[in-house]
């Protein structure tokens, strides 16, 4: 061990020399009096790089300068007069040596720390330090061989003295140490190591602990390092049963590449236009030119998650410059992004004053964008004014939204914003190349688009493209352009509109952009479907006697025949060390009942947090049978189904555990699960059928789209007063719904009414009922008003659900209760309710939480596993029903804390074109979360055509980010297809932070 200043504390610690109590003394009390002089002391400190043989000729020149750390032969930190020590910088500084002024109040070891030391020493004598049980380096004492005595005296010569450290690791060298670790949140003394090392002629590895820019990764990478340079133990503590093993070596693909010669370019040639020809029967304009990021590198700075997108403006250029530059450009419409990932050819079209720009794609054109030329003698507009509001950074609000924008598009300097008008200090970047082919740089125009942004601070948050421009005028050379004004026109919650002028330093309008529409792209959520998928257990390895606890209300011989026949030890007292806890449900029927339900939630939430309490917490197995519908025709139990809610829930919170739910048939003997629990495989979602193991995957799915299943008649809310469910009300109304019935608990907001009012406005019938939905007969009535006057009830949207927030631990029945009312109690009744009507469709609205999981939401995630089970009921039962588990939908009043960053809040414009899509598949269950790729606006489908229903099984298409794993990953965090190639979005990149009274998660 070597300590840094007060580094040497801990070192102390680790070392056995103090204990913990007696190192935090040391330190508060250093702290105590570093504090008292912070203030009154005016000394300095930096950093020089000099040697401790240079400073001290440099003492007469430089005076009270004194070395506070020997930090490597080459570099030292001085200490004390502010003066001289700033003057040393200087001369430092101007011989081209390394110098740092530190911002430190208080300068430790120096003597301004000497009117304290005494009192330092007395409030630390209760010290009785012991020898090291580690070899200590002292970076205090002369001769750093000596084992430290670790007294108050010494701890008071280690805040005076300097800092004796490059003297340290000198003296651990000739003892054979070639490895060092610095423990720090950030290095500070690793190129002091190597420096030192350096001048001994040793080599050495010296490594961070942790790096401020990574703390993501915490100490992984160091421990690694540790590893891969042979130390025996780094990894051990982390991968106790799964040793490290080296990976194969790289096999390298051998690829031809030549290069062929090109025909020097013409510079005169418009670097977008490209080559030109006229054709003579038609007198039609055409130019066509390959476009780059090779050719024009200044592209690349354009980007859409990482992809080159050619800029809106230069589609604004290519037609500008078709006109010559003496026009001006009217109706600019993109209709296409295009991907510069690769080379674009790119034709533009002028037929009389229609200008056009086409693509190749395959063996098609497409035509990606469209404009008009006329003449233009108008006066130039009036200039907008410069706004005093607050400062805006526009460049950060791209780069939230995901547009990565270079520094060739990086033009706008400065921005202020008010009420919807924005004004901005702007410039053409070196880096976008001018060239005197261009009438209006498209850097430069996309520059004075930026300031859109500023302008639409109001608008909803989103990715935006420029889709249509009204018109485009050249008034002066936009080259003396120094500013920017915007000012909003129209907003809506897609689009805003705005008008945008390029101005010179005296206001003169040299561009005016009018009527400039952005449409905010709409992702492709991700849809996934649960699916049971076969996974026969490995063969059957010999394994060492095993102990197991069962807990069960009944008794089960065949259980505990096959586990003693193999050797095992059974009990029943869950106290004490064990491999594995065996919870053993009842028949299905006896836990019809969600009461029944909720009391066997609450047994096992009690066990679990018992067994997390022991050292080595055992597996928990939870073992039901009928549980799930697992095969067609199959109707499950929900009060038994919701258990794997608890599994999902379990898995954030105590990962130790490895709970997991096996389902087998009902008649099942107890052989099968004896099989199941000795083979100890990774999957948390068991079921046996048949005698054949299947597990539970989640698969990505292709939603096709189709007409939505929404018509004239009468449509059911519950939960409808919340925001969610007047979205839902506004979209069923929008596709042709002529009556709404809302339920709520609580009279509507002033907001919820307005919203009400539009809709009654819009000729829907809208009326609102309040009561308990879980009360007998309220969702009676509901079905019975809905249906007056013989309007026929086509849809029901079973929306009504409260949060009950709390960890396992911290769980209890009120909790559970309150979170299983609305939406187990009510979703019951309502389905009782309208089992005989000829609906078109019953809609479960779930939740993601009860598909994947969510720490500190088991009531809330098992409340929704038993809704998504009521629905497969339902469709056994022959009656309509689809659950879909949501994301947690974009409110507008912020963003919801709650959401795990791989299954991101899904917008909700993104979230009803899903809803239509899925109801119109017809599919039983799907979970919904954003995407992560946009829509262009062009876009005509919310997923692009292909089969409905992808087939499991060795032609699954791989993913293109992972290779095919060697062995399936731990389910108990697997978020899975069910294709054996691909286990994306990885587990391990999932953040999910939640809160609760008392506790917090990041996983």
């Amino acid at each position: 061990m070597i300590g840094h200043s007060m580094g040497e504390i801990a070192a102390a610690v680790v070392a056995g020399a103090l204990d913990v109590d007696q190192g935090l003394l040391v330190m508060r009390e250093r702290a105590r009096l570093l504090a008292g002089i912070d203030t009154a002391d005016t000394s300095a400190m930096a950093v020089v790089e000099m040697s401790v043989e240079e400073l001290a000729d440099l003492a007469p020149r430089f005076p009270g300068v004194e070395v506070a750390v020997h930090g490597s032969p080459t570099q030292c930190t001085v200490t004390d007069p502010p003066g001289p020590v700033a003057d040393l910088v200087a001369f430092a500084s101007s011989s081209g040596r390394f110098t740092r002024l530190l911002p430190l109040g208080a300068a430790g070891h120096s003597a301004a720390v000497d009117p304290g030391l005494a009192e330092f020493r007395a409030a630390i004598s209760t010290l009785a330090p012991a020898p090291p049980s580690v070899r200590v380096f002292s970076s205090v004492l002369d001769e750093p061989f000596t084992e430290p005595k670790f007294g108050p005296d010494y701890w008071a010569d280690n805040l005076r003295r300097p800092v004796r450290f490059t003297q340290a690791v000198t003296a651990a060298l000739p003892r054979g140490h070639r490895v060092f670790l610095e423990i720090a949140p950030h290095p500070v003394a690793v190129a002091a190591i190597e420096q030192t090392a350096h001048a001994a002629g040793a080599d050495v590895l010296a490594l961070a602990s942790m790096r401020r820019q990574a703390e993501a990764e915490g100490c992984l990478p160091a421990l690694a390092a540790l590893h891969a340079a042979g130390h025996p133990t780094a990894l051990r503590e982390r991968y106790p049963q799964a040793p490290v093993v080296d990976l194969p070596g790289p096999r390298w693909q051998h690829t031809q590449h030549w290069v062929t010669a090109s025909a020097p370019r013409d510079d005169r040639r418009h670097p977008l236009l490209g080559d030109h020809v006229e054709v003579p029967d038609d007198g039609r304009h055409l130019w066509q030119a390959e476009v780059s990021t090779e050719t024009l590198p200044w592209l690349t700075d354009h980007a859409l998650e990482g992809t080159p997108i050619f800029p809106a403006t230069d589609y604004l250029e290519l037609a500008l410059a078709a006109g010559g530059g003496r026009k001006a450009v009217r109706n600019l419409s993109l209709d296409a992004l295009s991907d510069l990932s690769a080379p674009a050819t790119l034709t533009t079209s002028l037929t009389g004053d229609r200008v056009a720009v086409l693509a190749r794609e395959g063996d098609a054109w497409v035509e990606h964008a469209s404009a008009t030329l006329i003449p233009d003698g108008a006066p130039a507009p009036a200039p907008l004014g410069r706004i005093a509001g607050p400062e805006i950074d526009v460049h950060a609000r791209f780069t939230a939204a995901g547009h990565a924008y270079g520094p060739a598009f990086r033009g706008v300097s400065t921005a202020h914003a008010a009420e919807g008008s924005a004004s901005a200090a702007l410039t053409l970047p070196e880096q976008a190349r001018p060239h005197p082919a261009y009438v209006l740089h498209p850097a430069l125009a996309d520059a004075c688009l930026h300031v859109l942004a500023a302008a639409s601070t109001d608008t909803a948050p989103g990715r935006y493209v420029d889709s249509v421009i009204g018109s485009v005028r050249v008034l002066g050379d936009p080259a003396r352009g120094t500013r920017c004004a915007a000012t909003v026109t129209e907003s809506t919650s897609d689009t805003v509109t705005a008008n945008v002028q390029l101005l010179a330093d005296d206001d003169t309008v040299l561009v005016e952009f009018a009527g400039v529409r952005a449409t905010r792209l709409r992702a492709r959520p991700t849809v996934l479907e649960p699916r049971w998928v076969p996974a026969p257990l490995p063969e059957v390895v010999a394994r060492d006697p095993r102990t197991w606890v069962l807990v069960s209300d009944e008794d089960e011989p065949d259980l505990t025949a096959a586990l003693t026949a193999a050797g095992d030890t059974v009990r029943t007292d869950p106290a004490g060390p064990a491999n594995g806890v065996v919870l053993l449900t009842g028949p299905a029927d006896r836990y019809a009942d969600p009461d029944r339900a909720q009391r066997l939630l609450l047994r096992v939430i009690s066990l679990a947090s018992e067994l997390a309490e022991q050292a080595s917490p055992p597996r928990l197995w939870l073992v039901s049978r009928g549980a799930h519908a697992v095969e067609e025709g199959e109707s499950g139990e929900p009060g038994l189904a919701c258990l794997r809610a608890l599994v999902r829930v379990l898995a954030f919170e105590h990962p130790e555990l490895h709970a997991t739910q096996v389902d087998l048939d009902p008649e099942a003997s107890g052989t099968e699960l004896a099989t199941e629990v000795r083979a100890d495989q990774p999957d948390d979602e068991v079921a046996w059928r048949g005698g054949q193991r299947r597990t539970a995957r989640l698969a990505r799915v292709t939603v096709t789209d189709g007409a939505v299943p929404v018509r004239a008649g009468a449509y059911l809310i519950t939960g409808g007063l919340g925001e969610l469910g007047l979205l839902v009300a506004s979209w069923l109304a929008g596709h042709g719904a002529t009556r709404l019935v809302l339920s709520g608990r609580t009279e509507p907001t002033e907001s919820a009414s307005r919203v009400l009012d539009g809709l009654r406005a819009r000729g829907v019938e809208v009326d609102v009922l309040l009561g308990d939905l879980a009360e007998p007969g309220v969702a009676d009535q509901l079905v019975e008003h809905a249906q007056h006057g013989g309007m026929p009830l086509r849809g029901v949207v079973h929306g009504a659900g409260v949060l009950a927030d709390r960890t396992v631990a911290e769980m209890g029945a009120n909790e559970l209760a309150r979170a299983w009312r609305p939406k187990v109690l009510g979703g019951w009744q309502l389905h009782q309710a309208t089992a005989g009507l000829p609906l078109d469709w019953w809609l479960a609205q779930s939740s993601l939480a009860g598909l994947v999981g969510s720490p500190g939401q088991a009531a809330y995630a098992t409340a929704n596993a038993w809704l998504d089970a009521l629905v497969a009921r339902r469709r056994a039962a022959g009656l309509p029903a689809t659950t879909i588990n949501w994301a947690a939908w974009t409110r507008a009043e912020g963003p919801e804390n709650r959401v795990n960053a791989a299954l991101a809040s899904v917008e909700p414009a993104t979230a009803l074109d899903a809803l239509g899509a899925v109801l119109a598949d017809g599919r039983a269950w799907a979970g919904v979360a954003q995407g992560t790729s946009a829509t262009p606006p062009s876009s005509s489908q919310l997923w692009p055509p292909g089969p409905p229903r992808p087939k499991a099984g060795p032609d699954w298409p791989p993913c293109a980010r992972c290779p095919p794993p060697t062995r399936s990953p731990p389910s108990r965090t697997s978020f899975s297809p069910a294709s054996p190639n691909c286990w994306a979005p990885h587990p391990t990149t999932w953040t999910h932070t939640h809160r609760s009274p008392g506790s917090a998660w990041t996983r």
